[in-house]
């Protein structure tokens, strides 16, 4: 049902609506903080696969705001329940608005009517949002709406793809996992090193030893892990993600810049893979601390993405 923000109508999106919302995020390019309004999108063909997914999967979690008189689409924003760490939760994707038709209730509207439907589809009892460092609008507008800063997220990006040779302390191996029991080595250690329901469940190492698109590998001075990591690669986009780096605290600094190196030379070793991005998520205030062994590696800055979270 239409709902309405005067003087435009809120209402659900539809297939047709697809590109006058692509070229909404279009006319915004223009200006660097405008163009990303949340982290998990990057481009506008990101934008224009995850709208065409949704609606073929799905059905939409997108809502418009259209202009009554002629029918234009002058805004949108929309959710997507896969990108949550919870069930009870959902990632607000948007609001995106016109410029010359901000600043008349659109993006309050176009939250609402988002929250509203993932609260009724889904239970959904918390929304989290994102916007980048440089967006101080778009972070007024998150604040006066309720939201809480969370989180602080620096994107790293590595594309030096010479190969790095790096022994790692004498007494230390790194390997990949090879059989069940040093998945659970890994396993047990991300359990004890991040919150509490936080790690991943064993049946997804394990998975990702048997997909060619992952790369597992553990450091380890006997039977039990002192580090692990995690790389997943998408020929695609010639890309390969660092998805996990974590060690034990007495394996901090030069076995993790070991495994890491040795992560990096087995993403580069990936056909069509030319760069490597890591994302450092801490909360705000607190300066990474696996920072410089990043860029010890050969990565360095590419953004800074703030992120929020309020009551559904």
């Amino acid at each position: 049902m239409a709902t309405v923000a005067a003087p435009f109508v809120i209402e659900p999106m539809t297939s047709a609506d697809l590109g006058a919302a692509v070229a909404c995020l279009e006319s915004l390019t223009d200006r660097r903080e405008d163009y990303i309004p949340w982290p998990r999108i990057k481009s506008v063909e990101d934008l224009r696969v995850r709208l065409a997914r949704d609606h073929h999967e799905s059905g939409s979690h997108w809502y418009i705001a259209r202009e009554p008189r002629n029918g234009g689409l002058v805004g949108f924003a929309g959710f997507d329940p896969a990108a949550a760490s919870e069930a009870s939760e959902i990632y607000l994707d948007g609001p995106v608005v016109w410029r010359d038709t901000r600043r008349h209730g659109i993006g309050g509207a176009l939250l609402d009517a988002v929250t509203e439907a993932a609260h009724e589809r889904l239970g959904a009892v918390s929304i989290r949002a994102g916007v980048g460092e440089a967006n101080e609008s778009g972070a007024a507008f998150l604040e006066s709406r309720g939201f809480v800063l969370m989180e602080v997220r620096r994107t790293l990006v590595c594309r030096d793809s010479h190969h790095r040779h790096i022994e790692p302390p004498e007494g230390v191996a790194i390997v990949t996992p090879a059989d069940r029991d040093e998945l659970m080595a890994c396993h047990r250690l991300l359990a004890a090193s991040v919150a509490p329901g936080a790690a991943p469940p064993l049946a997804e190492l394990e998975a990702g030893a048997m997909d060619r698109r992952t790369i597992l590998q553990m450091a380890t001075a006997g039977v039990e892990a002192l580090a692990f990591g995690r790389a997943c690669s998408d020929p695609l986009e010639e890309t390969a993600w660092i998805e996990e780096l974590t060690a034990t605290s007495f394996a901090r600094g030069a076995v993790e810049s070991a495994l890491l190196g040795s992560l990096v030379n087995a993403s580069f070793a990936e056909p069509r893979v030319r760069q490597v991005h890591s994302e450092l998520v801490t909360p705000p205030g607190i300066d990474p601390r696996q920072l410089s062994i990043y860029e010890g590696m050969g990565f360095r800055h590419e953004r800074t993405d703030l992120g929020y979270v309020r009551p559904a």
